[in-house]
């Protein structure tokens, strides 16, 4: 449980949501909360397709600190999936 007053100290916020970030966006969540962010929020988000339910999840979370890096932080963590992804399916080369 986060204290109130750690709230009013959140200097920076990032969301994901699972529409955009694919499959990563819960291994994206649980690094940063491993690196000390705060989950704020969950909610989910409706397309809006009549004929079907059509929804998303969206994670907001938060830090304290006024220096965090949002985007050394994704990159790092796109690196390492895309790696894992690489050694997972290896290109193979292709024939003449």
């Amino acid at each position: 449980m986060v204290e109130a007053n750690v709230l009013h100290k959140i200097k920076k916020t990032v969301s994901f949501d699972s529409d955009t970030s694919g499959r990563n966006a819960n291994q994206m969540v649980n690094a940063f909360l491993d690196n000390g962010w705060i989950l704020l929020n969950i909610h989910t988000v409706d397309r809006g397709d009549p004929r079907a339910v059509s929804q998303f999840t969206v994670f907001t979370l938060g830090s304290t600190d006024p220096n965090a890096d949002i985007e050394a932080l994704k990159q790092e963590l796109t690196e390492k999936a895309e790696k894992e992804f690489n050694e997972m399916y290896p290109m193979r080369e292709m024939e003449e």
